[in-house]
């Protein structure tokens, strides 16, 4: 843990922990096609959305300090919508609700995830 924070600034015990839960699930769709990477959806319990957003927004501006990645922000249906748009081979699409923060590897899914 000592390592997560001094890499990041962000302390798990204090700053995590305190909102994460009590639910945590990861959804694989499309796994059919072996040739084609599936689709994953993550969804993370929170009790504390105002908390969630700003530790995933001191996450992404490590990302982005460190390792380069950009995250454009836009809106979908009142919520935030957090999209890594490089620094990875991996798509990530992010936003926080009332009760979860949802990743998920493609816009869509997000989106469909949040409908």
């Amino acid at each position: 843990m000592d390592a997560v924070e001094y890499e990041t600034g962000i302390h798990l015990l204090d700053d995590v922990l305190p909102w994460l839960g009590p639910e945590l699930a990861i959804g694989v769709i499309d796994v059919v096609d072996i040739d084609k990477d599936p689709q994953l959806v993550a969804f993370m319990g929170t009790t504390d959305p105002e908390k969630a957003e700003r530790v995933l927004t001191r996450f992404m501006d490590y990302l982005e300090d460190t390792l380069g990645a950009e995250f454009r922000r836009s809106r979908y249906k009142g919520f935030t919508i957090y999209r890594q748009i490089s620094g990875y081979e991996v798509e990530t699409h992010i936003a926080v609700t009332d009760d979860y923060l949802v990743a998920a590897s493609t816009e869509r899914l997000l989106e469909d995830t949040l409908d």
